[in-house]
C-alpha cells in the first residue's frame, strides 16, 4: 500500500477508536477516580472492541469459505464474492481492491487493533478484589487474544501488513510510525511477534478463567458469556498452524489440548457434551 493510504487508514482508525470505545476518560493519565470507576470505563472499552469485531465477523466466514475448495459462484453471486472466488484472475481488477470490495476493508481490522492497543496500554491489571483476585487480568487476556486473532485475519487476507502494538492516538504518532522503520507481520513471523505474550495469557486464563458477564438472550435461547470468548489456547494453536512448520504444528496440538481440558473444566456448568 502507498504511504497516503496507510496514513488515511490509521487516521480513520484513530477517529473511530476514540468515538466508539470511550477512550477519552480511560486514557487520562491524571485521573484520580476510584479503581472501580476506572474498571467500569475499561469495561466499556472492552465492549467497544467486541462491537467493532462485528464489522469483521461476516467477512471472516465468507472469506474463509471463498478460500476453500467446496463452493463456487453462480449467476446470483455478487461481484465482490466472485472476485474473491477467482482470486482476482477473472479480469475483474476493480472488485479486488481494498475498499471497493465490501469484504476487503483493512481499516476495520486496524480499528480493532488500535482499540486493543489503547486498552492494553492503560488497563490496570493489578486491581484486586477483597480476596486478592486480580480480576482485570481475565479481560486483559481476552483483549490480547482478540488482537492476535485480528492480526491473523489481516495476514490471511493481505499477506504482509504493518505491525504495531503501541496505540496511535494522534496524527503525529501515525506520521512518526509511518516514517519509521516499522515492522511488518506475515505468516512466517506472526507467531514470534505474538506468541510469547499469549503464552503468558494462556496461563492467566487457566488460573482465572474467562470474564463473567452472565447470560445473553431470552429464556428460550440463553447464551452464557463464556461461550462468546476467544480461547487463548485456540488462538495460539492457529498462530502456530499459520507458521506451518512441523515443529509449529506440534506446538499447535499442545495448545489445542490445553484448551480441550480447560473448556471441559470451565464450561461444563453451562453446556451439555
Amino acid at each position: 500500500m502507498k504511504n497516503k493510504s496507510i496514513i488515511t487508514i490509521l487516521s480513520l482508525c484513530l477517529g473511530l477508536s476514540m468515538a466508539t470505545t470511550s477512550c477519552d476518560d480511560m486514557l487520562s493519565s491524571d485521573s484520580d477516580r476510584h479503581s472501580y470507576e476506572v474498571a467500569g470505563d475499561t469495561l466499556y472499552s472492552y465492549w467497544g472492541i467486541l462491537k467493532s469485531l462485528q464489522n469483521i465477523g461476516e467477512r471472516y466466514v465468507i472469506l474463509g469459505e471463498c478460500r476453500g475448495d467446496l463452493i463456487d459462484g453462480g449467476e446470483f453471486t455478487t461481484d465482490s464474492v466472485n472476485a474473491i472466488l477467482s482470486f482476482g484472475l477473472n479480469g475483474d481488477t476493480e472488485n479486488i481492491k481494498d475498499g471497493a470490495n465490501r469484504y476487503l476493508k483493512v481499516s476495520d481490522y486496524y480499528h480493532v487493533i488500535n482499540s486493543c492497543n489503547a486498552y492494553l496500554a492503560k488497563v490496570d491489571t493489578l486491581m484486586e478484589k477483597a480476596d486478592g483476585e486480580k480480576y482485570m487480568l481475565r479481560e486483559y487476556a481476552q483483549v490480547e487474544a482478540i488482537r492476535a486473532w485480528t492480526y491473523m485475519q489481516l495476514v490471511q487476507v493481505y499477506g504482509e501488513v504493518p505491525f504495531y502494538t503501541k496505540p496511535l492516538l494522534t496524527t503525529k504518532e501515525i506520521d512518526e510510525f509511518w516514517n519509521s522503520d516499522y515492522p511488518t507481520a506475515n505468516a512466517g513471523n506472526l507467531v514470534d511477534l505474538l506468541a510469547p505474550e499469549l503464552i503468558n495469557m494462556e496461563f492467566v486464563e487457566k488460573i482465572y478463567g474467562y470474564p463473567q458477564y452472565n447470560n445473553y438472550g431470552r429464556t428460550s435461547a440463553v447464551c452464557h458469556s463464556s461461550l462468546c470468548m476467544f480461547p487463548v489456547s485456540v488462538v495460539l494453536g492457529d498462530l502456530y498452524l499459520m507458521e506451518g512448520s512441523a515443529a509449529s504444528c506440534a506446538k499447535a496440538a499442545q495448545h489445542i489440548a490445553v484448551q480441550i481440558a480447560h473448556r471441559t473444566l470451565v464450561l461444563q456448568p453451562f453446556v451439555n457434551f
